[in-house]
């Protein structure tokens, strides 16, 4: 986490880890290595294409804060912050899965932002406005694993500085 973007959370968005009993049906021990090499080799060699699926994730993404904005008024914040939560998480498990570490890092900084918000207000909407858009340069641009430094590091640190910049402006007025 970067010292730019610091503020107490109000919620935690977590995995939440199922009970133990298939593990305890299956037994314990890490996996053989046999096993963890040629899962690596299917990730390496994946030639799944991430941009439909990131494209449903990221249109998942406009529905809901469609809905949020829509509802603000009429359900607890921690309640429509999962809405949102849930297609970002999605976009953060598959970004540098199949490629896009760039979308993986934006995910997990969008998250940071969702934990710290007390309040839906048009400036919270267009932070996460700002972070629909850098979605979508990224897919558009390709932006993989070779082009994350540069342009990458400059769309993600002036992200993080509209959170801190937000944030810092809703505690002033606490």
């Amino acid at each position: 986490m970067s010292a730019a973007f610091t503020q107490e959370k109000q919620r935690n968005i977590q995995l939440i880890q199922p009970d133990s009993g298939l593990k305890s049906k299956v037994g314990h021990g890490g996996l053989n290595q046999n096993i963890l090499e040629k899962a690596q080799k299917v990730i390496d060699e994946n030639t799944i294409d991430f941009m439909p699926i990131a494209m449903r994730d990221l249109s998942t993404l406009q529905e809901a804060l469609k809905i949020v904005k829509s509802q603000k008024d009429k359900h607890e914040t921690d309640s429509l912050i999962a809405v949102l939560g849930i297609p970002v998480m999605q976009l953060k498990a598959n970004g540098s899965m199949f490629g896009y570490p760039l979308i993986t890092k934006i995910s997990s900084l969008m998250i940071r932002f969702l934990e710290t918000v007390n309040t839906l207000d048009n400036d919270t909407f267009d932070v996460i406005s700002g972070f629909l858009t850098s979605f979508n340069a990224v897919l558009i641009g390709n932006i993989r694993l070779d082009d994350v430094t540069g342009a990458g590091d400059d769309l993600y640190n002036a992200l993080e500085d509209a959170c801190q910049r937000h944030l810092n402006k809703v505690k002033n007025f606490d």
